[in-house]
């Protein structure tokens, strides 16, 4: 038989949109990041500072290379 009935169909395509969903996503993170590099941010710094904890959190914060002013 040369073609598959509906629920054949069905089933391959929601096979694949999960593993689409996935590609897409790797390829969206690798763009950002090379985006980040190439504005001169530093990727490692962009992302600690998404690490911060929240404001009246009782994590001790770590201390900043940077110079206190």
């Amino acid at each position: 038989m040369l073609v598959a009935h509906a629920g054949h169909w069905a089933v391959g395509i929601l096979y694949t949109i999960p593993v689409f969903a996935v590609l897409i996503a790797l390829r969206v993170s690798i763009v950002r990041e090379r985006r980040r590099e190439a504005a001169g941010g530093d990727a490692e710094s962009a992302d600690a500072a998404t690490d911060a904890p929240a404001a009246g959190s009782d994590e001790p914060v770590a201390a900043s290379d940077e110079p206190a002013r």
